[in-house]
């Protein structure tokens, strides 16, 4: 029986194929966003950082710093 694949695997082919952008890749995998950029980085995988990832990492940010 094949084995079966980590999470962080499936979060890494999922953001791959490009069914899944970075910030739910990330949460799939367990990690931050960072992480998952960095993870994707040695897997050799290139960004594509959509609008909704960008939006998210704002999000993120506003609640650990509220904007004035």
């Amino acid at each position: 029986m094949p084995k079966p694949k980590s999470r962080k695997m499936e979060a890494i082919d999922g953001y791959r194929a490009r069914r899944i952008s970075l910030e739910k890749s990330a949460r799939l995998a367990g990690v931050s966003v960072s992480e998952m950029m960095d993870l994707l980085s040695e897997y050799g995988i290139p960004s594509n950082v959509t609008v909704e990832d960008f939006e998210a990492s704002l999000r993120s940010v506003e609640k650990i710093r509220p904007l004035k």
